[in-house]
């Protein structure tokens, strides 16, 4: 039985970070499975010149940008590979954040919707903390975000633009927030852009506790019923679906919930009666 070939390697998908773009151009190279880089420049008047090239993998490719982004030129050992230096700190929470989203898309294990929650969790972290050095961020830092985001309002998209929705950001969506911010944490130290050892501090995500609502004690009595009824009667007319359901609670006495459960077999209209079901 003739043997199948080799599956090829999947070629990476171009890489990007600030002004900077990088593609591949030919490989991989058989002795150490490598890639060709070509490293492109915006230069603002809708050129792009080469500025870098070499042969790297894909994690390499980041460390290149970052360093480019950093005003910096990255090391290079003589196998043709990315080498860790010192000012590879100069690596801010934005960055850290567009590299990791770029490498996830090569993650062919991840959904397409697990993707789709990792930039939308990114979005408010790099807003907030993305001018941060990646391995300067303290627990200072993170309590900090975490409480501006608790007290943010939630917007949502109108035809005036954004307004706010009353509600400000629920627990679980910081949480996954910080969750993500670990994750692209703890892959830059592992792919050599962040130096430091340590893994980012533990927070605690916890809703401040909200005064209870107001309880309005006033019960209405039969004259406000009936204002009410007029109200409606006048504007929505008398068989309107919200008159008779304001009718029924006040000649019967039946809960909401009751007599939103009626059913046309509940009701008799010769005898005038309706049955109801309670608890």
């Amino acid at each position: 039985m003739k043997a199948k070939a080799p599956t090829p390697p999947r070629r990476p998908a171009a890489a990007s970070l600030g002004d900077y773009r990088a593609r591949v151009v030919r490989g991989p190279r058989e002795s150490d499975g490598r890639w060709y880089w070509r490293v492109y420049q915006t230069d603002g008047a809708g050129g792009e010149p080469i500025v870098n090239t070499g042969w790297w993998h894909r994690q390499e490719v980041d460390r290149v940008l970052a360093g480019l982004v950093g005003g910096r030129a990255l090391a290079v050992d003589v196998a043709g590979g990315a080498t860790p230096t010192a000012d590879d700190q100069q690596i801010t929470v934005k960055d850290m954040l567009e590299l990791f989203l770029g490498h996830t898309q090569q993650r062919t294990e991840l959904s397409g919707h697990t993707q789709v929650s990792y930039r939308n969790f990114a979005r408010p972290v790099a807003r907030l903390l993305g001018g941060y050095r990646a391995f300067a961020l303290l627990k200072g830092h993170i309590d900090a975000y975490v409480s501006a985001r608790l007290a943010e309002p939630v917007m949502i998209r109108t035809g005036n633009g954004p307004e706010p929705t009353g509600r400000t950001a629920a627990v679980e969506s910081v949480k996954a927030e910080i969750s993500l911010l670990r994750k692209a944490y703890n892959w830059a130290r592992t792919a050599g852009l962040v130096l430091d050892k340590e893994p980012l501090p533990s927070v605690q995500v916890r809703q401040k506790r909200r005064a209870p609502p107001a309880r309005n004690e006033h019960t209405p009595s039969s004259a406000d019923l009936d204002r009410v009824v007029s109200y409606f009667t006048e504007r929505r007319g008398r068989h309107s679906w919200i008159v008779v359901l304001l009718v029924v609670l006040r000649e019967t006495g039946v809960r909401i919930g009751e007599a939103e459960s009626l059913t046309w077999g509940a009701v008799s209209l010769r005898n005038r009666r309706i049955r109801v079901y309670g608890k």
